[in-house]
């Protein structure tokens, strides 16, 4: 997957390597599933099945981080 950053005069690529979720991790208990504590897994993780998720975790690769004030052209 891949995601394109344009500006006036010049186009730029980033790529997303991977998607993983963050979560609350449960495992199997006598009496059902038993929290174990908080994970990052990523989809092909057999684990994936057990986690309560709360946010998708990207990595990005290929960017510049640029400030608020660079963007608008404003001075700080």
């Amino acid at each position: 997957m891949s995601v394109a950053a344009t500006g006036s005069s010049t186009s730029a690529e980033a790529t997303v390597e991977r998607l993983t979720v963050r979560g609350k991790l449960y495992a199997r208990g006598e009496g059902g599933p038993v929290l174990t504590g908080a994970e990052i897994v990523t989809f092909d993780d057999p684990k994936v099945r057990w986690v309560q998720a709360f946010s998708l975790v990207r990595q990005l690769r290929g960017c510049t981080l640029i400030s608020l004030e660079d963007l608008i052209g404003h001075d700080s």
